[in-house]
């Protein structure tokens, strides 16, 4: 259950991801707008096979990046900015009532004059909690 924070902190927004067969699902458990509905995540999530192979060249683009702060990014920072991209886009914004829970708790948090939304992942998948969601 959301709770009221004094303005300036962060407002929770818990996600819960699993599995159920084939198919992962999504559903915010904690919001300032409250839970959602569970809800299918498309794309990569759809194919257990292909989210390994995923991790794999996520693992590899970690494995062979460098610490360069400044200048054109790398082929694997950009690897890990896509996947980034990629799993914000799939989790909030195509998976539609999560992404109008985000969107709602968003401006809940504004109202409140909060710093934000600090979000919290509960991942019971180990191919997917993997996965570097930072």
């Amino acid at each position: 259950m959301a709770r009221p924070y004094p303005a300036g902190d962060y407002l929770e927004f818990e996600l819960s991801i699993w599995a159920e067969g084939a198919r992962y699902y999504a559903r915010v458990t904690d919001s300032p707008a409250g839970p959602s509905e569970p809800v299918p995540l498309v794309s990569f999530f759809e194919n257990r096979a292909r989210v390994e192979t995923l991790l794999l060249r996520v693992e590899n683009a970690m494995l062979r990046g460098n610490s360069r702060i400044r200048g054109p990014l790398s082929i694997e920072a950009r690897t890990l900015r896509e996947f980034g991209h990629s799993v914000f886009d799939i989790v909030l914004r195509q998976a539609q009532p999560i992404a109008l829970n985000y969107a709602q708790s968003q401006d809940k948090a504004a109202e409140r004059k909060a710093s934000g939304l600090r979000l919290s992942l509960r991942i019971q998948e180990p191919e997917v909690a993997q996965l570097p969601w930072e």
